[in-house]
């Protein structure tokens, strides 16, 4: 009842790799079955038999791309065409060999990454041209999570969009008659090179919701009662200046999160004062971001989460801004909602961020 890292079938493995008993295994080495051999069949998938009678990663008679010949002494395609005589071998490939190009562009351009949540373009080419069937997977993600998101392939074009900064690896594979290619790519998602880009992230079936609310430096105080508005529960005095609680959704500088996703702060003319929210998940592993064009100078952004449902998990916050990481925490572990289901992650400014990490009950307090 545990999951393992494992394979189907050789095309779950990477190059040099096959899949036996289940496990991805270098060709010629490990597993059952004879490394001597005196005939190419007692070798495995992309193994010849040696002349001196042990199993070599190489080629056989018969599988090497048109007009290649197979050197039985080294295992090497040659350039040689075949002579004309030559009959088919008993383990010869498909006639209709041909070879994949995969490659990710953004507006026309190739790129070797993609801004989150940006709309790139995945490509396969095929050498011949032949009419494929066109499959597209995840193969490694940031947090070994299906952070990487489809759009409705046409053709040989795969939209795509990454939720998570990090390392991604994708594979394609082509179908001809059968025989099955492979082509890998190993690109970046990557934090926008303007603003500053918040990322809750988090593994396993929950519900976490992320808040960002600032404390402007507008309004002194010394408690609540200090704040204008306090009898209509609206302000709460945090930090020594008046400003409105974690879950609100009234009014300007309020929380911004799932349900008051575009709160206005400052300047309603200026959008980069302004938060955006993105990305509700409301079951399984997820990534939510709040992005921010402008940290006001004197302000500070007051971050957290809250859990719903029971089941433990684990959590990672980073920030980023103009590109460069700010922060990047060690992983949380969120317990059951109760009785704390509020996380307070920290203070963010334009002098950097500070961490708190104080559970509570009801939504956080200063």
């Amino acid at each position: 009842g545990q999951c393992l890292n494992g394979c189907g079938r050789d095309g779950d493995c990477g190059a040099g790799q096959f899949c036996e008993d289940d496990k991805c295994v270098p060709f010629g080495g490990g597993g059952p079955g004879p490394v001597s051999c005196d005939r190419n069949e007692q070798c495995r998938v992309g193994e010849f038999c040696a002349p001196e009678g042990r199993c070599r990663v190489g080629c056989r008679p018969g599988t090497c791309p048109r007009a290649q010949t197979c050197d039985p002494q080294t295992g090497r395609c040659s350039g040689a065409a075949a002579p004309p005589d030559a009959g088919p071998s008993a383990d010869a490939g498909p006639d209709n060999t041909f070879q994949l190009t995969c490659s990710l562009s953004l507006q026309g351009h190739g790129v070797d990454g993609l801004q989150v949540r940006a709309d790139g373009l995945l490509q396969v080419q095929l050498e011949p041209d032949l009419p494929a069937v066109i499959v597209w997977e995840r193969v490694d993600s940031p947090g070994q999570t299906d952070s990487v998101i489809w759009g409705e392939a046409a053709d040989r074009e795969q939209p795509v969009a990454f939720q998570r900064v990090g390392e991604y690896w994708l594979r394609a594979s082509a179908q001809v008659d059968g025989h099955v290619e492979h082509c890998e790519l190993r690109v970046s998602g990557r934090a926008p090179a303007r603003g500053t880009w918040i990322e809750l992230a988090w593994d396993g079936d929950r519900d976490l919701d992320l808040h960002l609310v600032p404390i402007a430096n507008q309004e002194p105080c010394e408690g609540d009662q200090n704040c204008a508005q306090n009898q209509l529960r609206r302000f709460e005095c945090n930090q020594n200046y008046c400003s409105r609680r974690f879950s609100s959704r009234d009014g300007r500088d309020g929380d911004c999160w799932a349900r008051n996703p575009n709160p206005l702060w400052a300047d309603v003319n200026d959008a980069s004062s302004n938060p955006h929210y993105l990305g509700d998940v409301a079951r399984g592993a997820g990534t939510e971001n709040i992005t921010l064009g402008t940290l006001i100078a004197g302000w500070n952004y007051r971050l957290a989460l809250q859990a719903w449902g029971e089941e433990p998990n684990n959590a990672s916050l980073k920030i980023f801004t103009n590109g460069r990481s700010v922060y990047e925490g060690a992983v949380l572990r969120i317990a059951p909602a109760t009785p704390n289901a509020w996380l307070y992650l920290g203070r963010l400014s334009a002098a950097g961020f500070v961490e708190v990490h104080e559970m509570s009950a009801s939504y956080p307090r200063n």
